[in-house]
């Protein structure tokens, strides 16, 4: 359903014979509802990302408001007794801030590869397609690999959810567990346990819990498993088995560190997109007459925050597996 809208968009945004995205002006901005759809799509492209929260704000900077409930809440009734005063439900209200950054790829296409392909049934709409497939892998991988002190280009334009995570002010000194300090520091299956008990009871209450790692971290329980010649690490080998460590799944996103396993729910971690979403395509300026070229580009604003940091348990340091 959103692939076939954002596709309609597309088709509405996009003519053979326009030099620009013209229907929304020289700036190329999509309306509301046309970047809603964009965007919809964006957080459908990853598996991953279909396991976080996103919000949609007009605002670059601005707030994302949490509210919840106290727990136990319960009493007793007595008759003739008021047991509610002083009893009541308190809600619990919290304001995480957000602050987006602006966001732009831009792609050339010969005009001679595109007068041959022109006649194949909705072109355009199959490229940007493909475009937005890779904006959401690019937009999983700036989410976890993104740090504004990083010497890259790609990972220095935001910070993502483990350099969040990691701050002083992210996941309690507590709830850290440093991988090193355990099995001499190769790997153990010791890492599951000492980061379930290291989280407070009250985030389990909700479920939706996942060891979130690479997955090569994940083939490492395996062969941990295998290792010390366990039938579970056999049947997994084999694909009979899937390993659940604690009876939590494991959930893979692409581009995850090897060397981190974060234990929480993955509806915590949250990407904040702004409506200022522009599509544009030209086919004039010097240097693309003078190439017979075409320039297609995309500009839009997004951050990633963590509603909960406190929720979350993380290991850092894991090791190869060892000798036995």
């Amino acid at each position: 359903m959103i692939l076939g809208k954002t596709q309609d968009i597309i088709k509405q945004t996009i003519t053979a014979d326009s030099a620009t995205l013209g229907t929304y002006g020289d700036t190329g901005l999509l309306g509301a509802e046309q970047a809603d759809a964009f965007i919809n799509m964006i957080m459908e492209t990853s598996e991953f990302l279909r396991e976080t929260s996103f919000e949609k704000r007009r605002a670059i900077t601005g707030t994302i408001s949490l509210l919840g409930v106290s727990p136990r809440n319960f009493r007793r009734k007595i008759e003739d007794s008021n047991q509610i005063s002083g009893n009541e439900v308190q809600p619990i209200i919290a304001d995480v801030p957000y602050a987006c950054v602006g966001i732009t790829l831009g792609t050339e296409i010969s005009n001679d590869w595109y007068r041959q392909n022109i006649e194949q049934e909705g072109f355009e709409n199959h490229f940007m397609r493909l475009i937005s497939e890779q904006i959401g892998l690019d937009t999983l991988d700036l989410a976890f690999n993104g740090d504004t002190d990083s010497t890259d280009p790609f990972e220095n334009i935001n910070d993502g959810w483990l350099k969040h995570l990691l701050a002083p002010t992210g996941i309690p000194a507590a709830q850290r567990i440093d991988g090193a300090a355990i099995n001499d520091g190769h790997f153990s299956d010791t890492y599951f346990f000492e980061l379930f008990k290291a989280l407070p009871r009250k985030y389990l209450r909700r479920g939706g819990h996942k060891w979130i790692c690479s997955h090569v971290t994940q083939v490492k329980t395996m062969e941990y498993l295998r290792s010390r010649q366990t039938s579970a690490g056999d049947m997994a080998l084999l694909g009979n088995l899937s390993l659940n460590p604690l009876s939590i799944p494991f959930t893979n996103p692409a581009d995850f560190p090897d060397d981190i396993i974060l234990f929480g729910n993955p509806r915590e971690l949250m990407t904040v997109w702004t409506y200022n979403v522009g599509m544009r395509r030209t086919i004039e300026g010097k240097e693309l007459v003078a190439k017979d070229n075409r320039f297609y580009a995309w500009f839009f604003d997004l951050d990633h925050i963590v509603r909960m940091p406190q929720s979350f348990t993380i290991l850092t340091g894991v090791g190869d597996v060892g000798p036995l």
